[in-house]
């Protein structure tokens, strides 16, 4: 039995038997799954299904998330809101502030007013009026070039290198997970197994984490290139998604990345929607239309 739920904060939602009744469930449950189902909706214009057996570790993510990352969600959703330049976007404090791990109005009138001063953003709405009323926004010029460009001009807008485990186990991660993923979020990815090069392997490697918008790092199997890519993305400025198989977690995490979030991940189906979920949510759409894959 599934449960069809109504919240003012988060729109509709489902959740499933076991998970509604729970201490976690129903109308008055924990806030931060309240949070997840508006920014699933969001992102993919479903709503989310929430289920005993993920709802704890989904709130855990969402109620851990870095002053660093709300910037970049509440970013994000302008964009998406944005379908042309001098788009006037509302938000309501009031109403809006689980459009990003924000506990309360307060908090998200932080992250709005934070960008206004970056000068990402201005207001076209009434400056001043209470919470209640209108406010609307703009990205500004230096908004847009920043969520269009990049710390480093030899990076390509929409191109994505994926770290990770060459072994036959592995090989459906990637075709029906990271992959997918990326492309149906509008990214193109460049995995070194199926890059055709006749130059030296490392240099190949650190050219193309250069040209990448952004990395996946998958820790399964903690191998030290992994790790020593991610870093060199780090350095460059570059974000890093990391991933990991659940049961090898604890086993290949490293103490110099534990500290940072890793999508955990069940079977490649799983994979495929928490990484797309969340890239959209943190870098928006790419620039690239999704299209089938070719056999």
């Amino acid at each position: 039995m599934v449960y069809s739920v109504k919240c003012d904060l988060c729109g509709p939602y489902r959740m499933n038997f076991p998970a509604y009744h729970t201490p976690l469930g129903g109308p008055a449950g924990n806030f931060w799954l309240r949070a997840a189902a508006r920014q699933y909706r969001e992102v993919t214009g479903k709503p989310i299904l929430i289920t005993l057996e993920e709802m704890e570790s989904l709130a855990e993510e969402h109620a851990s998330t870095s002053v660093a990352q709300n910037v970049t969600k509440l970013l994000n959703y302008l964009v998406r809101h944005s379908p042309r330049p001098a788009t006037d976007v509302q938000v309501v404090a009031g109403q809006d502030y689980t459009i990003i791990d924000a506990r309360d109005p307060a908090e998200l009138t932080f992250y709005v007013n934070y960008l206004c001063e970056a000068g990402l953003i201005t207001r076209t709405g009434s400056i001043g009026a209470a919470l209640h009323d209108k406010q609307t926004y703009q990205l500004t010029y230096k908004g847009w070039n920043h969520v269009l460009g990049t710390s480093a001009t030899s990076a390509e807008h929409g191109r994505v290198f994926v770290a990770m485990w060459f072994h036959a186990e592995m090989e459906s991660a990637y075709k029906d997970g990271i992959e997918p993923a990326l492309r149906s979020a509008g990214y193109e990815p460049v995995c070194m197994n199926a890059v055709f090069h006749n130059d030296d392997i490392n240099f190949t490697i650190l050219a193309e984490i250069r040209r990448a918008q952004f990395i996946v790092a998958d820790i399964t199997g903690a191998r030290g290139g992994v790790y020593f890519e991610a870093g060199f993305a780090k350095a460059l400025g570059r974000e890093v998604f990391f991933t990991c198989r659940e049961d090898r977690f604890n086993l290949d995490k490293h103490f110099d990345t534990e500290h940072f979030q890793h999508t955990k991940w069940g079977n490649p189906a799983e994979l495929q929607a928490k990484l797309r979920e969340k890239v959209l949510a943190l870098k928006g759409s790419g620039p690239h239309p999704s299209k089938p894959r070719m056999r």
